[in-house]
């Protein structure tokens, strides 16, 4: 049913939506090669284009900074794209017309159902809110939430539309239903926070079961298993990689659901009662804070703030409104319309998540609750919608109603110019560099073009990236692996250490490391051309890999790693720092599957240990037969350090069993590279 006061104008507002679909492409397409690309973008990138370069399909995405291994539905996304054109920039694009999609589907929905007035509000509120246009601009799991949000939220409210006695529903209504459960199924699996919508979505359903379309239950039953079929056909991947590992991912949800216990990630902190899902939901909904970390950003604006808070009262005013209007028409007897149906679904989507964080164990964050998204934006165009239709029937002098509905519209028009603004501004200066991730897209972007072309000058060399993070988990660089497919890419830490590799090599350089440019300055061949970043330039290098001269063993384990070169710097001091370089021979390839971790030991003349540094340096898997690694370790001395002597012991083990690797013709694992009399006293 729609609101009859929608008939007149319906050219303006249809010329409104196009303006919101118009600024919504706008916002979320331009300058995204200043689009973040770090560690989390670039294992899902990797992964997507591991499967996309013929790889396995992944059961799983990468790990949250929780420790749970993510389900893989955002990889299956990006890979769509990179399967199609295999840009980085493809999956970007990709993500930001999803957004779009959410704010077209709105408007599209919204006009169905409430007609083009609350559709016009509801998409330009949603095209220009601060958060929506942020979590659209680049990769990670949760920013795809809002598009399928709103469609699950407009398929319940298509499936459970109420219909005019004499009119019979649809065949095609039914599928609203199985639609509806398979977006619920892909929310969940973006980002795990959203399993609040599982009893959000029951209980919509449960509370308006008479509107369902079907007269029989079994007719009503056939929807609901089907969407909850394809619902488990979404989740068999990642259902057979947790039962690899024991379904430890899912047990560590409920025991950080629970709280106050021990649970598979270790002891968990007892739930916390506050109001910061609250808090986090209406900033959602009026996009404030979203500057918060660039105080260049408010300095730029004028002052409008006030706008922001108008904002979220009208928000706080629409859930009073339709909770108001429901009680309101139930006392009335009127029977269920569209628009009553979307007020009581707004409303459960709305403030059953703030509930149901109200007690939690973790920290909350804002896009845990992305999944409100559009749901804020509908509720406030509904009751503008209602109070203009409200004014329309008043008997006042027709200037006088027109001048008060031109001045409702005119705040919400108000709202949105100014959160347009905020958009703009942020826009402009990130063009202008005052603002910005540390390592956008189109540096990323030139480092595989360049590095592509190198390879292709040197076909028999592999490439060797120093960033910040040695593995690809850790790496904003790690996805540069799969572009360069099939040549082989290795990743190191900067300040853990390098290679000297037994074949020629392109070394990488996306951030300072003295010890590995003391070395490159001398043995490597700078090559031309750099990519400006950020931080500081990126230099190529080419290495030729000769290692003649090798010095004969210090140490040799029994995996085939021996020690040829020890230097150690400072001494037992409290408070003091020793630094460790070690440069080991690589003379067997480690077998697939097995990850060393390197351990220097700090201990005293009973052989205590007084302090350790434990790490893989240089990740297992890029050791090739005949390199030699270079590896550096600090060990930090406590305040309080008495009289020696000491000694430095290094030595490996397996990770993660810590089964020591012996020395070859020894039962011991470690070997003495360091002895100190005693220690100074500070």
């Amino acid at each position: 049913m729609r609101n009859s006061g929608n008939r007149p104008r319906w050219g303006g507002w249809l010329l409104l939506i196009l303006l919101a679909l118009g600024v919504a492409a706008y916002l979320r397409f331009a300058a995204l090669a200043y689009s973040e690309i770090g560690p989390d973008q670039s294992i899902l990138t990797l992964i997507a284009m591991r499967f996309v370069n013929g790889g396995p399909l992944p059961l799983a995405a990468n790990k949250s900074s929780a420790g749970i291994m993510n389900p893989p539905l955002i990889v299956y996304l990006l890979a769509l794209p990179l399967r199609l054109r295999p840009l980085l920039s493809s999956p970007i694009l990709f993500q930001a017309a999803l957004s779009l999609g959410g704010v077209a589907l709105l408007a599209w929905g919204s006009q169905r159902l409430f007609g083009r007035r609350v559709a016009a509000l509801a998409a330009l509120l949603f095209a220009v809110n601060p958060w929506a246009v942020h979590y659209s601009r680049f990769l990670w799991n949760p920013n795809p939430i809002p598009f399928f949000a709103t469609l699950l939220l407009l398929a319940l409210f298509f499936f459970l539309r109420p219909m005019p006695a004499q009119s019979a529903p649809p065949p095609s209504r039914n599928a609203w239903l199985s639609l509806a459960l398979l977006c619920l199924a892909a929310i969940t699996q973006l980002h795990l926070s959203g399993l609040v919508l599982l009893p959000t979505v029951g209980l919509i359903l449960l509370l308006y079961w008479r509107q369902w379309p079907a007269p029989s239950w079994r007719g009503r039953l056939w929807p609901l298993l089907l969407g909850l079929g394809l619902a488990l056909l979404l989740y068999l991947p990642f259902l057979r990689f947790e039962q690899a590992v024991g379904f430890g991912d899912l047990q560590a949800v409920f025991d950080a659901l629970i709280g106050g216990r021990s649970g598979v990630t270790g002891a968990v902190a007892a739930a916390e009662t506050n109001t910061a899902s609250l808090a986090l939901v209406l900033e959602l909904a009026d996009g404030a804070a979203v500057w918060g970390a660039q105080s260049v950003w408010p300095a730029a604006l004028p002052d409008g703030f006030f706008l922001t808070t108008l904002l979220r009262w009208l928000f706080v005013a629409s859930l009073a409104w339709a909770a108001g209007m429901i009680a309101w028409d139930a006392r009335r007897r009127q029977p269920l319309s569209p628009r009553q149906l979307a007020r009581g679904g707004l409303l459960l989507w709305v403030l059953l998540p703030v509930l149901f964080y109200l007690r939690h164990t973790v920290y909350l964050q804002n896009y845990y609750f992305l999944y409100i998204f559009p749901a804020p934006f509908l509720l406030v165009a509904l009751m503008v919608d209602d109070w203009l239709a409200a004014l329309a029937r008043r008997n006042w002098p027709t200037m006088a109603r027109q001048g008060v509905m031109a001045g409702v519209l005119a705040v919400v028009l108000a709202i949105a110019a100014w959160q347009f603004l905020i958009n703009q501004t942020g826009l402009r200066l990130l063009q202008r560099g005052e603002i910005g991730p540390p390592q956008t897209a189109a540096q990323v972007t030139a480092a595989i073009s360049v590095t592509s072309d190198l390879l292709a000058r040197y076909p028999t060399c592999d490439l060797t990236i120093l960033s910040a993070g040695g593995a690809a988990e850790s790496s904003p660089l790690g996805l540069v692996e799969a572009f360069v497919y099939p040549r082989r890419a290795r990743l190191l830490e900067t300040g853990r250490g390098f290679v000297m590799p037994a074949s020629c090599t392109l070394y990488l350089v996306t951030a300072p490391d003295p010890l590995a440019q003391a070395w490159l300055d001398t043995q490597a061949t700078p090559l031309a051309p750099t990519i400006p970043a950020t931080n500081g330039d990126w230099h190529f290098y080419y290495v030729g890999g000769e290692n003649a001269g090798i010095l004969p063993p210090l140490a040799s384990w029994q995996n085939g790693l021996q020690l040829v070169q020890t230097e150690v710097t400072g001494a037992p001091a409290a408070n003091a720092t020793i630094q460790i370089d070690l440069t080991w021979l690589v003379t067997e390839t480690p077998p697939p599957d097995i990850h060393y971790h390197f351990f220097n030991h700090f201990l005293d003349g009973s052989g205590a240990l007084v302090t350790q540094d434990d790490a893989p340096a240089i990740q297992t898997q890029y050791w090739r037969l005949g390199d030699r690694l270079v590896t550096r370790f600090h060990l930090q001395l406590p305040s309080e350090l008495p009289p020696g002597p000491y000694d430095i012991r290094t030595g490996l083990y397996i990770w993660p069993d810590l089964t020591r690797i012996p020395l070859v013709d020894s039962a011991e694992t470690t070997v003495t590279i360091a002895q100190f009399p005693s220690a100074t006293t500070p």
